[in-house]
């Protein structure tokens, strides 16, 4: 593992620089993939006649309701991306203020573009590391955003102080009982084979810089004494029919999206898309949906 994590320097956390090096590439190459709802993480699937965005939708109700937004008064999004949740919460729960935070400029403006002068929805330019809101939340989400805060090949107990450091944060950022949501990436427990090693090597080195999906112990360890566990899910089949539809997506845009962002790029996310799938159905990689309630 040393030799793979070695090509991408640096070891806790990807940061901003490793942050936009992905997401600053620019929102119409993403748009040709991601489709009208602009969420990167894996949708819930109910069957093979779904679409990505009844998926993605599906998805953004299902952890609003595990966080009891409905009709909450502050709603906080850790890493928010294009903001899907955040519109989700204010149009379709009656979130009073969804507040996004996230490490990349062209989301933020991307955000405050789409939002089209909704009072409801802000995102800022934020690391939640030195993040201080004005005034408690209600709940607080993250979608396919911890995978970046601790590097795959960091020493055990710089990994856990990241994950205790969050629960911490978040902690103290919600009432007794509030709801903190979690869906992310986490390793898997089948051994990875050659092809993933080599699967590994390009996301660390062409698309995540230092990126590094948690273990659930790291998780369980790191919100004890703070969170009671409510729900845990692990729902990795979910992602494969989500990254296949990306890979559709991608490939009936490709002329476009090389115009966009090079050839090399294209090939190089078509294989991310394609190695990845394997890696959920194979259970080397798990898709991990939590909901915590602060104690």
């Amino acid at each position: 593992m040393r030799g793979v994590v070695a090509e991408a320097e640096g070891y806790v956390g990807s940061g901003p620089v490793s942050i936009r090096f992905h997401y600053d590439q620019g929102d119409e190459f993403f748009a040709l993939w991601l489709g009208s709802t602009m969420t990167y993480s894996g949708a819930m699937w109910a069957g093979p006649d779904d679409d990505l965005r009844t998926a993605q939708l599906r998805k953004l109700d299902y952890l609003a309701n595990q966080a009891r937004a409905g009709g909450a008064r502050r709603v906080l999004d850790i890493g928010c991306g294009w903001g899907s949740m955040l519109r989700r919460l204010a149009e379709a729960h009656g979130v009073q203020q969804a507040l996004g935070i996230t490490l990349s400029e062209a989301q933020v403006a991307y955000v405050e573009a789409d939002r089209e002068g909704d009072p409801r929805i802000e995102a800022r330019l934020q690391d939640w590391r030195t993040f201080e809101p004005e005034a408690p939340f209600d709940a607080i989400v993250s979608l396919g955003t911890i995978e970046h805060f601790a590097g795959i090949g960091a020493p055990e107990a710089e990994r856990a102080a990241v994950y205790r450091e969050l629960f911490e944060r978040c902690r103290a950022w919600l009432p007794r009982g509030g709801r903190l949501v979690i869906q992310t990436m986490a390793q898997g427990h089948a051994p990875l084979d050659r092809r993933a090693w080599r699967d590994l090597r390009l996301v660390l080195t062409k698309i995540y810089p230092n990126a590094g999906p948690p273990w659930l112990r790291e998780l369980v360890a790191g919100c004890a004494g703070l969170f009671e566990i409510v729900l845990l899910r692990n729902d990795r089949l979910d992602y494969v029919p989500t990254l296949m539809a990306w890979r559709r997506n991608l490939r009936a845009n490709r002329e476009r999206a090389v115009e966009l962002v090079g050839e090399e790029m294209v090939d190089v996310h078509e294989r991310f898309f394609t190695g990845l799938a394997r890696h959920f159905m194979l259970g080397q990689a798990e898709m991990l949906r939590l909901t915590f309630s602060a104690l």
